[in-house]
């Protein structure tokens, strides 16, 4: 690779991906570049990958979980993000122009024609995702400045952690005096299982399937009080082997038996949260009646806010959290196909999470 480009994980659909060569942009007084120190692997990423997602256009550039070191820097990038040349940083996802209606009213900017990691690969200057050697940070990007005792496993894990302070606290009410039931052992279910926990709750509950046993012992070694194998589509199994609880966060993807499950889980005047995308398809039946009888409320949030990625970062950087024990893999640029086809595994002795180390 010539020391004027970068090499770049394209996806192009149907599974397949390409790297390509890209030169580096000249950086003016807004924006920046970012030398990728590791890039977290999502299930989004898989989907992306076979052109599951609707609404995307391939080719793109994938890689939404983006951490590096800033290699160069615009004055009025640095003063707009109250960082330097040298600093290490966790980079959002999230791209905002600040002043179109979308982003006025929280949603998703129109002035970008996607986010990092699912950005077109015709928008220049082309490194608009972590699975690359460099990362273009745009006048609309966001980045947080990463301590250097944060290991690179702990860093890759940013944006989990990120909705898990979302899903979790700020949209389940975690904290102080809530007990917590978590449904899901993949890395979202744990880093909301851990954010609760760093933010005070006194009980926190997690559950998984048969193959999730050793994640599930993961769990426990990281502070989680009680845990439980899910065994049957019976409603009212989790209340029974756990009791209800103030919050319920269903992190579990592509089935309306969790959700069900959930909702019975949850005590008078409890929270339910629908955590991410179910998969076209899913639906569950639900009594009206129950829902008002019990006062419940059910909230379906999304990923992250700015506000939930700061305090990820923030929590790992105060060393409070902390993931020891957990077992992750790393795989070098080249092998970012493979590290993506993890993710389809049931081998109890998998990664709970996966990363992509550029430099490697």
């Amino acid at each position: 690779m010539a020391l004027d480009s970068a090499r770049v994980v394209v996806g192009t659909g149907r599974g397949r991906l390409e790297i390509v060569e890209v030169a580096l942009p000249e950086i003016g007084d807004d924006d920046g570049l970012v030398l990728v120190e590791t890039n977290g692997v999502c299930g989004s990423d898989l989907e992306l990958l076979h052109g599951e997602e609707h609404g995307y256009e391939l080719p793109m550039i994938l890689g939404h979980e983006p951490a590096g070191r800033i290699v160069a820097l615009g004055d009025a990038a640095a003063r707009r993000l109250g960082l330097a040349v040298g600093d290490r940083v966790a980079v959002n996802s999230q791209l905002r122009c600040g002043s179109c209606a979308q982003c006025r009213a929280g949603g998703r900017c129109r002035t970008y024609p996607g986010t990092y990691g699912t950005m077109p690969a015709r928008v220049p200057p082309g490194l608009w995702g972590g699975f690359a050697t460099h990362l273009y940070l745009a006048p609309g990007a966001t980045a947080v400045r990463v301590e250097e005792s944060v290991t690179t496993a702990e860093l890759a894990f940013h944006n989990p952690l990120a909705n898990g302070f979302e899903w979790a606290v700020e949209a389940g009410g975690a904290g102080a005096g809530a007990e917590v039931l978590v449904l899901g052992a993949g890395p979202r279910g744990i880093a909301c299982a851990l954010a609760a926990l760093h933010s005070g709750s006194p009980r926190v509950a997690l559950t998984g399937l048969a193959h999730d046993r050793a994640r599930l012992d993961l769990a426990r070694e990281l502070g989680v009080q009680h845990t439980h194998v899910a065994a049957t589509a019976d409603p009212a199994e989790l209340r029974d082997a756990l009791g209800a609880h103030r919050v319920v966060v269903d992190t579990t993807p592509g089935s309306g038996v969790a959700v069900r499950q959930a909702v019975a889980a949850a005590a008078p005047g409890g929270r339910v949260v629908l955590c991410g995308l179910k998969g076209p398809g899913v639906r569950f039946d639900v009594d009206v009646d129950d829902l008002v009888h019990r006062r419940l409320t059910v909230v379906a949030p999304p990923s992250k806010t700015p506000g939930s990625f700061r305090r990820a970062v923030e929590a790992l950087n105060s060393g409070r959290i902390q993931l020891g024990p957990m077992v992750t893999a790393s795989y070098p640029l080249d092998r970012t196909g493979e590290a993506v086809g993890t993710l389809t595994s049931t081998d109890p002795g998998r990664a709970l999470h996966v990363r992509v180390d550029p430099r490697t």
